[in-house]
């Protein structure tokens, strides 16, 4: 699964340069959207390890927090919104403005709320959060607290819960013109529906050991690959592709996980994906800062979010990860 999540976080670096949406391989939201159901199956098939839901919910956050506070921190010297201009903007806000970017900036809870609110208070607080890209990151950590009582259902409930989101979804955005990024993709309860069929996908087919499905898991790796590579290529109409996508790799992903599961370069690779997520938008500014050649910055930024992410996961998420294997009676590894 390794290649996997870091073709999809190369997708958001790219889709997050100047015009970079249309370069990307698939568009941004699709690739978000398919770490929840990644987040999803993995959640599923790692949660039983844990004695305690107080031991799951600690091990999600320390495989998030130590990577993000590093980031945070550079952020905060080096970006436009960070520094003074942080401390000066936060200072004028509401009391319970000022908490809420204090809490979605140093927890990383709550940033999908924020952009909610953008245009309630004066400054506006989502131009207060130093990493934009956290809110979905935000929307996993709303999963990560729920699943402990989601994953005691059934799986018919799973899939009763999936359907309602997705009716809520299209109730509300055909009914009352809910549209645009913020519905689109950072509403929870329309995203946990992706979240759910990760769940699903390890429920139906993360069991099977034998048999043609998981001898053909590195088809279907190519499969998932060839069609992330070409997916604007692929004449559907986006909400068509998006839904075949989402299916294909939630079909896929026991299969791909079967047969990927002990080749340590791909878990490496793996692991750089969520360093890439933190770091792109630092990296973008401050390349962007040397250099107006796009395609040249194209190839700096991917080198170097890489290089950077390689030295987070050697020195930060590895020894966390030794630290989140003692919550648990196996170790965790990347995820």
């Amino acid at each position: 699964m390794g290649i996997i999540r870091y073709l999809l976080a190369i997708t958001v670096v790219i889709a997050h340069m100047p015009f970079g949406e249309e370069l990307s391989f698939l568009p941004s939201k699709v690739a978000v959207r398919s770490f929840f159901i990644i987040s999803g199956y993995y959640t599923a098939m790692i949660i039983k390890k844990y004695p305690t839901a107080k031991s799951f919910l600690v091990s999600r956050f320390l495989r998030l927090y130590p990577a993000y506070l590093l980031f945070f921190l550079i952020g905060f010297i080096t970006l436009p919104n960070g520094g003074f201009h942080f401390i000066k903007k936060i200072c004028d806000l509401p009391f319970l403005a000022f908490m809420l970017t204090l809490i979605a900036n140093f927890t990383m809870f709550f940033n999908d709320v924020i952009l909610f609110l953008a245009g309630v208070t004066t400054p506006r607080i989502d131009n207060l959060i130093i990493l934009p890209p956290i809110w979905s990151v935000s929307l996993e950590l709303h999963f990560f607290t729920l699943a402990p009582l989601l994953l005691r259902f059934r799986t018919v409930t799973l899939f009763v819960l999936m359907a309602l989101s997705i009716v809520l979804c299209a109730t509300l955005r055909s009914a009352f013109s809910f549209q645009g990024p913020l519905w689109d993709n950072r509403f929870f309860p329309f995203e946990i529906s992706y979240f759910l069929l990760g769940c699903i996908s390890y429920r139906l087919f993360g069991l099977l050991k034998m048999g043609y499905y998981v001898k053909s898991g590195h088809i279907f790796l190519f499969a998932i690959i060839v069609v992330i590579l070409n997916f604007r290529a692929i004449p559907l109409e986006d909400d068509l592709k998006q839904l075949v996508f989402s299916l294909l790799l939630a079909v896929s992903m026991p299969a791909i996980f079967f047969v990927t599961r002990d080749l340590k370069i791909d878990n490496h690779i793996g692991m750089l994906s969520y360093p890439i997520y933190l770091s792109h938008i630092i990296v973008i500014q401050l390349v962007g800062a040397f250099s107006k050649s796009q395609s040249v910055n194209l190839f700096v930024v991917i080198l170097l979010t890489s290089g950077l992410s390689c030295f987070v996961v050697e020195f930060i998420d590895k020894p966390a990860n030794r630290f989140r294997a003692k919550l648990a009676n196996v170790s965790v590894g990347a995820k």
